[in-house]
């Protein structure tokens, strides 16, 4: 490999190896009042008074660090069951660990997140790419000098076929690095699509007899192996409570 190549192959290795923190599972507590319904193989719990509030578990593992894009996440899926319309803001949804607050990620929090992220890690890409020779050189030597598989002649000038080899091995990291730029981009655009869907800080109402789909993230770091994870969700006076266990 040619020398020029190590800060490219340093460079693909942070989005290989991206993501090497710890992984945690979330699964339901036994200390709900009714059992989960299982959709797409992920667990949803619902709480019925006058109104009906459901939340999914959409991660069932989880990544320790934000960094790693993979914050706990689940689907809040508010009913509204009286006559007159209600209002849901961020403020009506906390969670918590044995009393203490846990932090819901904002949607500003998170889409910086992913912009810091995958920006630092296409820039280390671009960045590597600067130091590739890129056309290769010609190297102009005495004919006699090159060995009979290694020459080529036009119009006087011989070109040192290894030099040429190893400029391939530098035009095949650039295709590799442009393939790893094209997939990073398109992470980044469906992962702030994905992060539209969150609550954001203001009210939404809701209509009697519609239903008001939204998104929580939480920060990863608050959570440890063996807590109890409560949801409260307050909707018109009315408190749905949701517990999950957290291992790993």
């Amino acid at each position: 490999m040619n020398a020029v190549n190590a800060p490219l192959l340093a460079a693909f290795s942070i989005v290989v190896l991206a993501g090497c923190t710890t992984t945690r599972t979330l699964s339901v507590s036994v200390d709900n009042k009714t059992a989960p319904v299982y959709v797409q193989g992920k667990p949803m719990l619902q709480s019925v008074k006058r109104n009906t509030v459901a939340v999914r578990l959409l991660t069932l593992t989880y990544k320790t660090d934000l960094g790693d894009l993979l914050p706990p996440t689940f689907l809040v899926a508010v009913r509204n069951g009286g006559e007159q319309p209600i209002s849901l803001s961020r403020d009506d949804i906390t969670a918590s660990v044995e009393g203490r607050a846990i932090h819901l990620l904002t949607y500003e929090e998170y889409c910086d997140e992913i912009t810091r992220r995958l920006g630092r890690e296409m820039a280390t890409i671009e960045a590597a790419w600067r130091g590739v020779d890129s056309p290769p050189p010609v190297i102009v030597k005495p004919w006699e000098n090159l060995d009979q598989t290694d020459r080529l002649y036009r119009g006087g000038v011989s070109y040192d076929f290894a030099t040429l080899r190893s400029a391939q091995a530098d035009a095949a990291f650039i295709e590799q690095g442009s393939a790893h730029l094209g997939a990073l981009h398109q992470r980044r655009e469906s992962l702030l699509a994905d992060a539209q869907l969150m609550m954001v800080a203001e009210q939404y109402s809701v209509a009697p007899g519609e239903t008001i789909n939204r998104v929580i993230r939480l920060s990863p770091s608050d959570l440890s192996s063996g807590d109890r994870l409560n949801i409260k969700i307050k909707t018109d006076g009315e408190m749905h409570e949701f517990f999950y266990d957290v291992r790993g």
